[in-house]
């Protein structure tokens, strides 16, 4: 990865609400990262719990984490959008509360938006992976989500192949600027953010590239 590409500025947006179990593993996981230069960006739906005093402790530590003002609760598409709606960066990428990211997740998907960027210098694009889907203790369910579901990625390639099977998983994305902004506003008729942040990018003649390999550990409850 280039100096310039090293300097862009990565914001990971971190919706949480009573996370208390396993936000401490997923920040862990961030700041084990390969590409260094994020923010990550917490906003907190009310939790009950002490997951804000957690946070709160990475943050005294680490000034690259910063956690958001929260009043009212409006769940995680309403957390995810209000942070895509307040912060200003080149990049974005979504974080649950409770997944691991394997150490080169950001510096893969970075180098792979830059790529498309190269390509495409003035089109929303999208980047998005395979997860290792994997139980509370982290131990392996099946080595590819898309292997799990039978996802062929390469055949969801249209706006309505993508609405028939959204493919892209929110906590896999890194997107540019651009691809924010033509996702915004987001409906109140939205399934997810995610969902619908892909069907607006190929609607603007965006791109939405994949990568094949899992960068994340998706953990399933119960």
């Amino acid at each position: 990865m280039n100096k310039e590409a090293v300097n862009k500025r990565l914001a990971i947006l971190m919706a949480t609400y009573n996370g208390e179990s396993y936000i401490s593993e997923q920040i862990e996981s961030i700041l084990s990262q390969t590409y260094r230069n994020w923010t990550l960006y917490v906003k907190d739906d009310l939790s009950m719990d002490s997951t804000l005093s957690i946070v709160r402790k990475y943050a005294a530590i680490d000034d690259r984490i910063v956690l958001l003002d929260s009043v009212d609760k409006c769940g995680a598409k309403g957390n995810f959008t209000s942070m895509m709606e307040a912060i200003d960066a080149d990049y974005y990428m979504f974080s649950d509360q409770d997944d691991v990211w394997l150490p080169n997740k950001v510096e893969k998907s970075i180098s792979a938006l830059q790529e498309l960027e190269a390509k495409y210098p003035n089109l929303p694009l999208i980047v998005h992976t395979d997860l290792k889907v994997v139980n509370e203790s982290l131990s392996t369910i099946c080595p590819s989500l898309w292997q799990m579901f039978r996802i062929e990625p390469s055949l969801l390639n249209t706006f309505d192949r993508l609405g028939g099977h959204c493919l892209v998983t929110g906590c896999t994305m890194a997107f540019n600027k651009k691809a924010k902004s033509v996702s915004l506003p987001m409906s109140d008729a939205a399934i997810m953010h995610d969902v619908w942040m892909a069907l607006k990018v190929y609607k603007e003649k965006g791109i939405i590239e994949y990568i094949s390999d899992p960068t994340i550990l998706y953990r399933q409850h119960g």
